[in-house]
């Protein structure tokens, strides 16, 4: 099972919304979904 999480994409980093559980380091496994050029209008490229 895993934990949906919506980040924003900026200056080449990927910054979660929220605090994430998760210990210093920590390798994850990450899934873009989505309309990507709506993603890109919610960042403002």
């Amino acid at each position: 099972m895993g934990t949906k999480v919506i980040a924003i994409y900026n200056e080449g980093v990927l910054k979660p919304i929220e605090k994430l559980n998760l210990p210093e380091k920590a390798n994850v496994m990450i899934t873009i979904s989505g309309n990507f050029s709506k993603l890109l209008d919610e960042v403002g490229k």
